[in-house]
Formats: C-alpha cells, structure tokens, sequence
C-alpha cells in the first residue's frame, strides 16, 4: 500500500515539474 501511494505521488510530482517546466519555457519565449 505505502508503495502503491508513494508511486501515484512520484507520477503527480513528475507531471507537476513538467508542467512548470512547460509553463517556464512559455513565459521565457
């Protein structure tokens, strides 16, 4: 179970960075 919650929170963190990553290069352009 702990295991299960720490991937889904990996999976939201990952998509999280991209996101801000994204959101970043679109503002620098």
């Amino acid at each position: 179970m702990a295991a299960t919650i720490n991937f889904f929170f990996w999976l939201l963190a990952n998509k999280m960075f991209r996101i801000s990553i994204n959101f970043v290069v679109s503002c620098s352009k």
